[in-house]
């Protein structure tokens, strides 16, 4: 997974200071816990999957309000959200 660093000067004794910044890479999610997370908006989305993504796609608008929380219950696949007008989906990779 992606690692950044940064360096910092102490205030006080001006001694250096490596902060490093990690994302803990979690189990691939399965289409199931996808379903299970979703299942309040189920008829309103399309839930495929292909060997290397979960791809959660919209049946039509879902106006700001739901849209939001179905991106708020989709953090915890850290899911993109790819915005292509019609064809717009989030994508969960494996």
């Amino acid at each position: 997974m992606g690692e950044s660093f940064s360096m910092l000067r102490c205030p006080n004794c001006g001694e250096a200071i490596e902060i490093r910044i990690s994302k803990s890479s979690r189990p691939s999610a399965s289409i199931e816990e996808v379903r299970d997370v979703l299942q309040e908006w189920i008829d309103r989305v399309e839930i495929t999957e292909s060997e290397d993504s979960i791809v959660v796609t919209p049946n039509s608008y879902l106006g700001k309000g739901l849209w939001y929380e179905i991106n708020e219950a989709l953090k915890t696949f850290d899911a993109d959200w790819v915005s292509a007008g019609k064809e717009s989906r989030w994508v969960i990779n494996h």
